[in-house]
């Protein structure tokens, strides 16, 4: 069920409600609740996982990955070119 943000007329208390279409409608019907509009979150500044990771911890997976084994030099690690 969807999540509604529906505000009390009377107290004008703003409260989230998990309510089917039916259900959100009856509410709105009865005049005790008005549904609440808000804006969309919109993510910004989004960065790789590589550009957020220590030096130092790059080092240690480097260092881990050649005392691996063969398999392991394939494989992709952090910060590799």
């Amino acid at each position: 069920m969807p999540l509604y943000s529906m505000k009390n007329i009377k107290t004008g208390e703003i409260s989230d409600m998990h309510l089917s279409f039916a259900e959100r409608e009856d509410l709105l019907e009865k005049g005790e609740y008005e549904q609440q509009i808000s804006g969309i979150n919109i993510v910004s500044g989004v960065r790789s996982l590589n550009s957020r990771t220590p030096d130092g911890f790059k080092d240690l997976l480097k260092n881990m990955k050649d005392k691996r084994g063969r398999p392991a030099k394939n494989m992709t690690i952090a910060g590799d070119k």
